[in-house]
Formats: C-alpha cells, structure tokens, sequence
C-alpha cells in the first residue's frame, strides 16, 4: 500500500500523535516520516555531524512506516510513492479525476 494509508492505519504512529492531540493528516505524516528518516540516519551514523549523518544516508537503507527508504548522491530519497489525495467527508481518500 502507499504510506499514507499505511501510517494512517498504524496504531503506533496513530497512537504518538493523538497522545499529543494532533490528528495523523497528510502534512503531519510528512514531517513524521523526514524525522523518521533522520533518526535511521543518525542511529547508523559513525559521527553525528551534518557529514556523517548524510554518509548515513546515503549507505544505509531506512526503515520508515512508508517502507524502506534510499538517498542518493544529492540527498534525495528514494523508494517513496506518491498518490494524490483529497478530503471527501472528513476522511483523506485518493484522488480519482473525472474524465
């Protein structure tokens, strides 16, 4: 599945947020998911510098709720998969255009 809904549907995630009374929206799980690729980084990371936490990710494959997760070169992640999604009835559902 896309990690929206895995995140979504994880009692774990779901659970740490509404602890804090915040609701797991889309722009929420973003910043999970970059915190959660930063703490990957830093677990496997030799030195806790800006250096050493980007050579982390760049050898290291993460573990995140959306899945397994790679940085190239650049500092870009790889691996994610991106749907578009829009609020139908206070639920977050997929986008499907009409013809």
């Amino acid at each position: 599945g896309n990690f929206v809904e895995q995140a979504q549907h994880d009692a774990t995630v779901r659970q740490a947020l509404q602890a804090v009374h915040v609701q797991p929206m889309l722009t929420t799980l973003y910043g999970y998911f970059a915190m959660q690729v930063m703490v990957a980084a830093m677990q496997h990371a030799k030195h806790l510098d800006a250096a050493g936490v980007m050579k982390s990710m760049q050898q290291e494959t993460l573990k995140t709720f959306a899945g397994d997760i790679t940085v190239d070169a650049q500092g870009h992640a790889q691996n994610i998969v991106t749907k578009l999604y829009r609020w139908q009835k206070g639920q977050l559902v997929p986008y499907k255009p009409t013809p």
